[in-house]
Parts: C-alpha cells; structure tokens; sequence
C-alpha cells in the first residue's frame, strides 16, 4: 500500500516556520514593552520624589519663620530649581510615554501578523487533511476492488474445477 506524501508539504513547512518567527517575534516584542514600562514606573517614581522634595522644602520655606533676605532668595532659588527638576522628570515621563506607545503599537502589528501565518498554517492544514482523507478513500476503494477481483477469480477457478 502506498503512503500519503502531501504535494505541498514544503509549503507547509514554511508556513509553519514562518509562524513561529512570528510568534518568536510578538515574545520580542512583549520584552521590549516590558522594558520600556518597567522604565515609566522608574521615571513616575522619580517624579513622585522631585515633586515630593519639592513640596517638603516649599513647606520647610514657610515654616521657618523670619528670614533674611539672602536666605529667603537661596531657598527661593532652591524652590525654582526643584520646580524645574519636577518638570524635567514629568517630561521625560512623557517621552518615555512615547516610547510605550511605539512598542505597543509594534506588538499590535506582530499579533496581527502572527494570525495572518496562523491562517496561512491552518488553510494548508485543512487542505492537507482533505486530501488525506481523499486518499485514504481512494485506497480503500481500490484495496476493496482488489479483493472482489480475488474473490471473483476464486470463484470462476472453483467453478472451472467443478
């Protein structure tokens, strides 16, 4: 008996390979979303502290009672220094924002091109089992064809002999 041999096997073989790049890469690009939020939460947590730092020495300022005039301006200095490294941190927050965005568009593009393989890979499955469903009953019938004729040469030579 013959074995089923898929005339588009190679086909397949690429398809399946080329799926599983894909998934290879969608994993990539999850990593490199990981990193980059990882990185958000460092830059949220910085802004957390300047602008923490900056609301302990604006109420230290006030606190302190009587000031003197050189005093009061090195701490107002201080003040717009601070102020200007909460900005700088909120900036880079939304910078870094940027940065999530573009990987998470990345990630949508690599899903979508993974269920395009995985389509391609299941058409040419569903084709394969077709045709090796055809095949088998193609067999059968001729193995089934096979044994008639046996059975009908049996027959004539037994009646041949009678």
């Amino acid at each position: 008996m013959t074995v089923f041999q898929f005339r588009l096997q190679a086909v397949l073989d690429q398809r399946t390979e080329d799926k599983q790049q894909a998934i290879n890469l969608l994993a990539a690009r999850e990593r490199e979303l990981a990193v980059e939020q990882r990185t958000m939460k460092e830059l949220e947590g910085e802004v957390q502290r300047a602008e923490e730092r900056y609301q302990r020495k604006r109420a230290e300022r006030f606190a302190l009672g009587v000031h003197e005039g050189s005093t009061f301006s090195k701490r107002s200095d201080l003040l717009n220094g601070l102020r200007l490294d909460v900005q700088a941190a909120q900036a880079g927050v939304l910078s870094q924002q940027v940065f999530v965005d573009q990987a998470t568009d990345l990630i949508r593009e690599a899903q979508l091109a993974l269920k395009e393989r995985q389509r391609e890979v299941d058409v040419l499955e569903k084709y394969r089992q077709k045709t090796e469903k055809r095949f088998l009953q193609e067999a059968a019938y001729r193995e089934e064809l096979e044994q008639d004729e046996i059975g009908n040469v049996m027959h004539i030579s037994r009646r041949a002999r009678a």
